[in-house]
């Protein structure tokens, strides 16, 4: 296991070590003091300094041999301890606190291997072990651990399990950049580049640094100017530059040549302002690794190199100085003989000052080498936050930001009262971290409830990790964070609203990707505030009012209406009209929040008291343009307030129309019903009717037809259909062989015209005429057959006429009587059958002539439907239409104005002193977001006037039945 360092533990103060545990037996680090939130071990567990012993490890890899069953899940499991070095009168008891803790399963190690690299680990917080304060944190420590079976060890550790005792391949290019370029959340790469590693080259030799310069250095003297100098300390060899007097850029060109140095040993840095009886410290930077430098030289590291780097000085009071140095690295063995073997104990560097610690250290650091840091300036632009946790008793929060990065802490400016801040606020900090940059540590920030006595209340915390950072900075665009409480849980809020950038002090030309933008377009916010119901406080209501804020450009917007008991304080009116101007960000996601507070006037206003408050959030009222932007339109609201007038405007509108439809209902009446009159006298002309079926039509005459939708006719005979599946299917089956199938029809008479033109022209031109004129053919056939039964009864009365006469003749001619007898019925019969046959050709011509010539064939009992909204009146158009009644209609919204609850007392607070969260009453109104640029003078409609000069109204109220008793 090599531990290399730690950060947010607890407050960041105090001595930590690290103890793993497994079975009764425990394995620890040397305690080590935390600097600047970091504890640094750089310490391999089991790693004897003075070789290996009886049941020591085998080499430098810190190997901890255990016999443990073959199945892992039957083996122990490990676990890690942070634990804290009591002082004083605490260390009575014991000596050692334990902080927190990290479990592993024997499973979770053996697959990790061998050649695992190291990882961030958080641990866990546990009130067994130690109850954590609001802002302390149970810690995260970078570990490498490698496990498995004696047969897979192979004794020596691969370069990907300690990655920084390699030497970089060099390149030119921002170590940023490379990290995760193609898949921004995928694992590590499962290879180094082409890394060297640092044990096959020569650790000692020569390092030349010369100051060069020093820039933005704060005004420290009375007269607005500094007499700056800087001091450079490496192991035990300090070195101070002239004073340079009343300047703020400073020159100095100091060479200093520090032999003995390994390549391992840190750098510290100190620019200092002179003065005659007490220097002043500007800032410091600590920390600046020589390994670092060499890493970053590349393959031109192992032989030599030269560079010049800028650093950022660290200070609490003075921000923003900056000290170029320029460096020069030989490799020489020779120089382990000029290193003295005790080092001073003036500043903590490699070496400290505890007995074993500085020398586990240097040997670890040696092993399985150290990550180095690189200096960048971290932009936090913390622009909103939203559903914050109410933590005061009036039911609100005075929240502000906190930014913790490698040490170095940023806080936001306090926002009074609010759950919806509105920060808008760029920190910067000077950043040292760890390289390569797949190793750094994840951003904490945490938002605190301020309090004027006693200790800030954490709202939520936020861990952004830094592969998000490098991920905004290739999409340019602020993400939105979720919170979590102090045991972790996700909380029930939108979150918080960031950006995070870095810059390189190198580079004198880089410009910030984001900013705070106030950017803004002007709108109105009208207010229609009716009133309050059902208000509740603990100490009575006299005459409340309304208060609405909303922050807007770092500055604050308040409307406030006049206090009212009418006609009751716990449900008083306004009744009044009040417009909120104010500029919206043209980022969406920056729309904000308006605070409504009700607040309680007592003795004539001499004493005031907050009853409640509820959020407005304005990004109701707005509407974006592209879901993936941030560009976005008001919203066109269609409510509005009716006038009386308007109403009864609308009631004569709707009677109109609903005379055009009866109108419309009897017109489409009167031309179905002469349709099938017509239709059945052409039809049924050769077939009179019965008496029964004359009486019928004329019932049906006179019968009111019934004028329904589509969608009711085919909910009617969907319920037929259902309720009598039997009579439905027989009544459809005798329709259908009574006027036959409409598509049939079509179908024979577009084969029939088919055939007319594929007959040639002079038989097509009389057949065209014949299906053009059926009436005038079944005419002429007629005819032809009245001709035929008039010349057949002239024949048979000339024949009785002549038999008296001819009687003598009549037994001569007998025979040959009888067979003409039996010729002329023969001749009738076959007569018969042609007029039979003209007249089913006359019906079948009929009957393809009403396919193809009649507009509306439907069967006598059918409904005529009709389009509704081809009569629908003009201000009913695209307005909601509910079918069922309006005791059932549980989405339909039958209330015309706002209610928005209010809320009062803290998240956590308790029933018994009430301070718990709850409900004080509801507001009702209407609000709405114009342009200013229109200058709607009445936004609310006419109507608005009628609401404003109320009047006594006799409300009757008929309870006709009730149901759910």
């Amino acid at each position: 296991v090599d531990v290399y360092e730690a950060v947010e533990v607890l407050a960041g103060e105090g001595r930590f070590a690290l103890e793993m545990r497994i079975r009764n037996t425990s394995y620890k680090t040397e305690f080590v003091s935390c600097e600047k939130g970091i504890v640094e071990w750089c310490q391999v567990l089991n790693m004897d300094l003075e070789g290996p012993k009886l049941g020591g490890p085998r080499d430098n890899s810190g190997t901890i041999t255990l016999s443990l069953p073959k199945d892992p899940h039957q083996c122990p499991d490990v676990i890690f301890y942070l634990t804290k070095k009591k002082e004083g009168l605490q260390a009575i008891a014991s000596s050692v606190e334990y902080i927190s803790y990290r479990r592993f399963t024997w499973n979770e190690l053996v697959k990790l291997g061998f050649a695992s690299p190291p990882h961030w680990y958080e641990f866990s917080a546990s009130d067994v072990l130690h109850q954590l304060k609001d802002d302390e944190f149970p810690g995260t420590v970078l570990l490498g651990i490698r496990c498995g079976t004696d047969i897979e060890n192979v004794g020596t550790v691969s370069a990907k399990a300690r990655p920084f005792v390699s030497i970089g391949s060099g390149t030119d290019t921002n170590p940023l950049d490379e990290l995760l370029p193609d898949d921004l959340f995928s694992d590590f790469a499962d290879s180094t580049a082409t890394l060297v590693s640092t044990t096959g080259v020569e650790s000692m030799g020569k390092l030349t640094v010369t100051v060069v310069q020093a820039t933005d250095i704060p005004s420290v003297d009375s007269n607005g100017k500094a007499d700056p100098y800087v001091k450079v300390l490496i192991h035990d060899t300090l070195f101070q530059t002239p004073t340079q007097k009343n300047t703020l850029q400073p020159q100095w060109n100091a060479k200093f040549v520090f032999e003995g140095v390994n390549i391992h040993d840190d750098i510290t840095l100190e620019l200092w302002d002179w003065n005659r009886l007490k220097d002043t410290l500007i800032g410091r930077k600590s920390n600046i690794l020589l390994s670092g430098l060499i890493q970053e030289a590349g393959q031109e590291g192992m032989h030599g190199f030269s560079a010049v780097k800028t650093y950022i000085m660290d200070s609490d009071k003075y921000q923003g100085a900056k000290v170029t140095l320029s460096f020069q690295w030989e490799f020489d063995p020779r120089q382990k003989l000029k290193r003295k073997s005790k080092p001073t104990a003036i500043f903590a560097g490699l070496f400290q000052k505890d007995d074993k610690s500085g020398l586990f250290k240097a040997k670890g650091v040696e092993v399985m080498g150290r990550p180095y840091r690189k200096n960048y300036s971290m932009k936090v632009y913390v622009y909103c936050a939203r559903d914050l946790m109410a933590a005061d008793g009036n039911g609100l929060s005075d929240p502000f930001l906190e930014v913790s990065f490698c040490g170095m802490k940023g806080k936001t400016s306090i926002k009074k009262k609010t759950l919806h801040p509105q920060w808008m606020e760029e920190l910067t900090l000077n950043v040292d971290i760890p390289q390569p940059v797949e190793y750094a540590p994840r951003v904490r920030c945490a938002i605190y409830d301020w309090d004027q006595v006693g200790s800030n209340d954490l709202l939520a915390r936020v861990f952004i990790p830094f592969k998000i950072i490098q991920k905004m900075e290739k999409t340019k665009k602020p993400e939105w964070f979720p919170l979590q409480d102090k045991m972790g849980h996700v909380l029930e809020a939108k979150g918080v609203y960031m950006a995070i950038e870095l810059l390189d002090p190198d580079l004198r030309h880089a410009k910030p990707i984001f900013s705070i933008d106030f950017a803004s377009f002007p709108f109105d916010l009208n207010f229609f505030v009716i009133g309050v119901r059902d208000l509740k406080s603990s100490l009575g209501v006299s005459k409340p009012q309304l208060v609405s804020t909303v922050p807007v450009t770092g500055d604050l917007s308040e409307v406030a209406t006049d206090p009212s008991s009418n006609p009751s304080p716990t449900d008083a009116n306004w009744l009044v009209i009040k417009k909120m101007a104010f500029d919206l960000p043209k980022n969406f996601e920056l729309a904000p929040v308006v605070n409504l507070l009700l607040r309680d006037n007592k003795f004539g206003g001499l004493l005031k008291h907050d009853i409640g408050n509820a959020p407005l959030k304005i990004e109701q009222f707005m509407q974006k343009i592209d879901e993936e932007g941030t560009d976005w339109v008001a919203k066109e609201e269609t409510k509005s307030i009716l006038d009386e007038k308007e109403l009864k405007t609308e009631l004569k509108a709707e009677e109109e129309a609903e005379w055009r439809v009866y109108q419309a209902e009897t017109r489409v009446r009167e031309l179905a019903l002469g349709r099938v009159k017509a239709m059945t006298e052409a039809r049924c002309s050769l077939f009179p009717f019965d008496m029964d079926t004359r009486k019928y039509l004329n019932q049906l005459e006179r019968k009111e037809l019934d004028v329904l939708t589509r969608e009711e006719v085919e909910e009617i005979q969907l319920k037929e259909a259902q309720e009598h599946p039997q009579q439905f299917k027989k009544r459809t089956s005798l329709a259908l062989s009574k006027n036959g199938s409409m598509a049939e029809m079509l179908k024979n008479t577009q084969q029939a015209m088919n055939e007319m033109e594929a007959i040639p022209d002079d038989s097509a031109e009389e057949t065209k005429k014949k299906y053009q004129d059926p009436e005038q053919e079944f005419k002429a056939a007629e005819e032809e057959q009245d001709q035929k039964l008039a010349e057949e009864e002239r024949l048979l009365n000339t024949s009785k006429d002549n038999s008296v006469t001819n009687n003598e003749h009549e037994k001569q001619d007998n025979d040959s009587q009888k067979e003409d007898s039996k010729k002329k019925k023969k001749k009738g019969k076959s007569q018969k059958q042609k007029d039979d046959q003209v007249r089913k050709n006359a019906e079948k011509l009929l009957k393809e002539w009403d396919s193809v010539a009649e507009e509306c064939c439907f069967d006598i009992d059918s409904k005529v439907a009709y389009n509704p909204e081809d009569f629908e009146p003009e201000y009913l158009k695209g307005r909601a239409k509910v079918k069922s009644e309006l005791e059932h209609c549980e989405d339909l919204d039958l209330n015309p104005f706002e209610s928005i609850n209010l809320w009062t007392g803290q998240a956590s607070g308790t029933k018994l002193f009430g301070q718990n969260r709850r409900q004080v009453g509801t507001l009702k109104g209407l609000w709405k977001l114009s342009d200013r640029s229109r200058n709607e003078k009445n936004p609310f409609g006419p109507g608005i006037k009628s609401l404003l000069l109320p009047r006594v109204i006799v409300c009757r109220l008929y309870i006709l039945n009730a149901v759910h008793l």
